[in-house]
């Protein structure tokens, strides 16, 4: 399963780094500091939620059948949100900050789909209450 996820690591970390080299990064939830022990309790429970997807089924041979696999899963176990959390808005207030200080109108954002959700108080929604356009790609 690791060797799965490790290919899926481009839209992960640091990535950007070699692609954008000159792109400013901000990292939406540094609380403090990218070593924090919250994020790696999430990252134990998000490989102990992709090995239960797999419900005893044998691991797909190909990684991209193993990728689709974990990912149409997840997509079934989601729970839809019912509204936004103080995450979201945390994020778009980050998001708004960072592009008045910019100017540049526009970004990339990497976020889970819930945070882009057609709720209230959505990330999403928030930034297009304020104005900004929002392209959303589920990956």
């Amino acid at each position: 399963m690791l060797d799965v996820l490790e290919q899926t690591l481009a839209f992960e970390g640091d990535t950007h780094q070699c692609v954008l080299p000159e792109a400013h990064v901000l990292w939406l939830d540094r609380t403090r500091g990218r070593d924090n022990p919250a994020i790696r309790e999430y990252a134990e429970r998000r490989l102990n939620a992709y090995r239960s997807f797999l419900e005893g089924a044998r691991f797909p041979v190909f990684a991209e059948a193993a990728v689709q696999l974990l990912s149409s899963t997840a997509r079934k176990w989601a729970d839809p949100p019912i509204r936004g959390s103080q995450r979201d808005l945390d994020f778009a207030a980050k998001i708004m900050d960072t592009l008045a200080v910019s100017g540049s109108g526009w970004a990339a954002v990497v976020v889970g789909a819930n945070h882009t959700a057609d709720v209230e108080c959505s990330m999403r929604l928030v930034l297009e209450d304020h104005g900004y356009r929002c392209d959303v790609t589920v990956l």
